[in-house]
């Protein structure tokens, strides 16, 4: 449901926003991953108690792997927002050395 509330505010809106909306996605997925690894210890845990047990390990691994999956979409979401702030501040310090050029050349021509 709130993968549906994300692509219609994305829809309405008619752009992606590469700030708030890639920090959305990465908190959904890591969100869901979360579930799913606590779903998959859960589930294992009844099969080893309850069941014969030889699948509560493989189940747990499955639950471990799209943990891990979810770490990377969050790293790899925290370096591209860290990319996009580091080319912000470039593009600052780009006009102001634009502007400090200009000065220089009005004040000397």
């Amino acid at each position: 449901m709130v993968w549906a509330v994300l692509a219609g505010r994305i829809a309405v809106r008619g752009t992606v926003d590469l700030r708030k909306d890639r920090r959305a996605v990465a908190g959904l997925v890591w969100g869901l991953s979360l579930l799913i690894f606590i779903t998959a210890l859960f589930v294992s845990g009844l099969e080893l108690r309850y069941g014969s047990g030889r699948w509560s390990l493989f189940i747990a691994v499955v639950g471990l792997a799209h943990l891990l999956i979810g770490v990377l979409f969050v790293t790899r979401s925290l370096v591209e927002q860290s990319e996009l702030r580091i080319r912000a501040k470039l593009l600052e310090i780009e006009l102001g050395l634009t502007e400090l050029n200009d000065k220089l050349g009005k004040s000397l021509g």
